[in-house]
């Protein structure tokens, strides 16, 4: 498990407008820091998405996308 409010891979990681991410996230694009991924980005969260505390999203070699509805 990752250290909560760890974010790697943050080139990789798009996120989009009026988005609320919470205390301790974890956010992370790939396995570990450092690491290229295939794809750019892996990790995309829409617009007006609200990410609740201690939440974790990870995304290693696919493209993962979040959209509020």
């Amino acid at each position: 498990m990752f250290p909560q409010t760890t974010i790697f891979g943050e080139r990789y990681i798009r996120v989009g407008s009026d988005t609320m991410i919470g205390a301790n996230v974890a956010l992370s694009a790939g396995m570990m820091p450092g690491q290229e991924c295939l794809t750019d980005p892996v990790v995309s969260i829409g617009n007006r998405v609200l990410i609740g505390r201690g939440s974790g999203i990870r995304s290693e070699e696919h493209t993962s996308e979040l959209q509020s509805h």
